[in-house]
Parts: C-alpha cells; structure tokens; sequence
C-alpha cells in the first residue's frame, strides 16, 4: 500500500530560538511516505532565517498575518495529500507522522489530533498535562487542540481556517459536528511549551472551563525531549 505523502506546515514568528528542535524533529520522522515541510516564515527583516539552512524545504517569506490566514496560506503551497500542524515551538516524537497517518486510515476520519498532551513550562521548569474535562455533557466529544491537527487536504479545502481567531477551535468543531474527528491522548507523541512569547504560564485563565492542567512527573515525560532542549538533569520537577 502506498502511503500518502504528508506536508507539515510550520509557520514561524518567534525567530530562530526554537526553530531548529522542531526542524530537527522532522527529520527525525520515521514515517515511510513522503513527507514535506512548509515553513512560512513571519518575521521581521531582522529575525527571518536569512542564515539558516532551509535546502530541504520549502521556504516562503510573508508579511504579519493571523495563524489562520498563515495556515491557509502555507496548505495552498503544500503538495501532500496530508497536512500535519508542526509548531515551531513544541517538540515531537519521531513516530507522530506515522501515528497520526495510521490514525487517518484506520478510522476512515478526515481529521485526528490529541485532545489531552503533556506541556513543559519553560520558565519555571513544570510538567503538567493538558486533560479536556468536559462539563457539558457525559455524551460530549473531545475537541482536538490545533497544534495536534492532522487532516487530508482535501478535507480543508472544503473546510479551510477561518482568518480572524479562534480558528484551531472552529476547524476542530467543524470536524467534530460533521462526525469526522479522531481525537485521542498524544501520550508520548508530543510536548507543547509554554513560555512568555506565547500564553504566559499556567497561571492565566487561558483555557477555559472545559480544560484542567495537573502537574505529572517529569518522568511522565519522554525523555528525548529533555535532550532535544538540553535540560538533561534526573532531578524530578
């Protein structure tokens, strides 16, 4: 069977400080398909990756946009069958791609992401993971957070994110409503870091009243990602 080539897009705003993890992440996939990456680089003159080494992907330069006028943009210039979400700022595990994809097959889904994932805060040394509580209902389904969306393009170019906020939810609702969401737990597939150029913290009202973050563990946590940002100490946080 021949797998479907995947484009994972990446739109960057936070210069090279976390870049090369997530890049050197995607080279770490061990899917056997194709696989793409888009980067679509938002910053300032003085912050674009003007001496970074983007031979192996496909690089365009954009002015200052939402992440959904970002994201729109970057799917129209992938040529995978698949779009994966790739954060610049988050880490993930050599096996999402493959996971994600299999996901995508096994189920006959348009879309699957993680509706609970593990989360590093940079300034304070945490680990905590991210649970959806649901309090509407028994009987309602999980969304998927955006940065964990992997979908068939074919599904976003009838659906595409809307370009003015709140796109990550309104995509995954689409998809939920219309029957076509997987959602899952990353388990260890996945980090997402908080630090100050994104949300702040744990200690805002961020994520509303259908969301929790208990601390784990750091021994909860895949340990390749310690490494990947070199904080390698066994101390227990």
């Amino acid at each position: 069977m021949k797998m479907p080539k995947v484009s994972c897009i990446m739109p960057t705003c936070y210069g090279e400080r976390y870049v090369r993890t997530a890049v050197q992440c995607f080279l770490d996939q061990d899917y056997e398909g194709e696989l793409e990456l888009v980067v679509l680089d938002n910053n300032t003159e003085d912050h674009c990756f003007s001496t970074f080494a983007f031979d192996e992907f496909k690089y365009i330069r954009t002015r200052r946009k939402p992440v959904g006028a970002l994201r729109n943009e970057a799917i129209r210039e992938a040529s995978g069958e698949v779009i994966c979400i790739w954060d610049e700022d988050d880490w993930s595990a050599p096996n999402r791609i493959s996971n994600q994809v299999a996901r995508l097959l096994s189920t006959g889904k348009q879309v699957t992401g993680w509706h609970n994932v593990l989360y590093w805060d940079e300034g304070a040394s945490g680990t905590y993971k991210f649970y959806f509580e649901s309090r509407i209902g028994a009987n309602h389904p999980p969304y998927a957070m955006g940065a964990s969306h992997c979908f068939w393009k074919s599904w976003w170019e009838k659906h595409p994110y809307i370009e003015q906020g709140a796109e990550d939810r309104i995509f995954s609702d689409e998809a939920m409503h219309r029957q076509q969401l997987d959602s899952c737990d990353a388990g260890q597939l996945y980090v997402a870091r908080f630090h100050g150029s994104n949300i702040g913290g744990l200690t805002q009202n961020h994520f509303g009243r259908h969301k929790q973050f208990p601390a784990v563990e750091r021994s909860e946590f895949p340990q390749e990602f310690f490494v990947a940002i070199g904080d390698e100490s066994n101390e227990e946080q």
